[in-house]
């Protein structure tokens, strides 16, 4: 595989394709951190822009690992093979796919990894859809409002690039 190919699949995350999720706190509390992560849709996008449809695959197995369900995936892009493994808990087994599908993706190509810099994200939580984060009494759900926030505190934090960056000195 080129450099090049190399360097476009390693590319900052567009922030139209960046995702955001409650990672911590629970029902009472004033506050959550949010996490951002990217969606299995936008592997498979950047995967088919830059390597073409006919130049990668990912395969499955479904295993269990120590009583515990997993998912292992082999991406194999151009000839080049990773694996890394999912879970999913008591969730639909697809969301292991996805989970060890992006895993390697990131890990192992290099895609989607800028969102593990992610700075700590803190929303407001309430009780109503006006808030950043709702509290339903059950679960924490981030809103349209809460996203967009999210987004600003990531994008503001992100390390802008210096004159020159990502050339090499000979």
């Amino acid at each position: 595989m080129s450099d090049k190919k190399w360097e476009l699949l390693r590319a900052p995350t567009p922030p139209n394709r960046i995702e955001f999720k409650v990672g911590s706190g629970k029902s009472g509390a004033k506050r959550a951190m949010v996490l951002s992560y990217m969606d299995a849709r936008f592997v498979e996008d950047r995967l088919d822009e830059i390597m073409g449809a006919e130049n990668w695959s990912a395969s499955f197995d479904f295993l269990e690992w120590g009583g515990k369900p997993f998912v292992s995936c082999k991406l194999t892009v151009m000839g080049i093979e990773k694996q890394n493994v999912g879970s999913h808990g008591d969730k639909d087994p697809m969301d292991a796919c996805s989970h060890a599908f992006k895993r390697c993706a990131s890990h192992g190509f290099g895609i989607g990894r800028d969102l593990y810099d992610s700075p700590d994200i803190w929303l407001k939580v309430g009780t109503d859809w006006s808030s950043q984060i709702r509290d339903t009494g059950r679960s924490l759900v981030i809103t349209d409002d809460g996203r967009k926030e999210a987004l600003r505190i990531y994008m503001a934090a992100k390390p802008k690039p210096a004159q020159g960056a990502g050339k090499e000195r000979k």
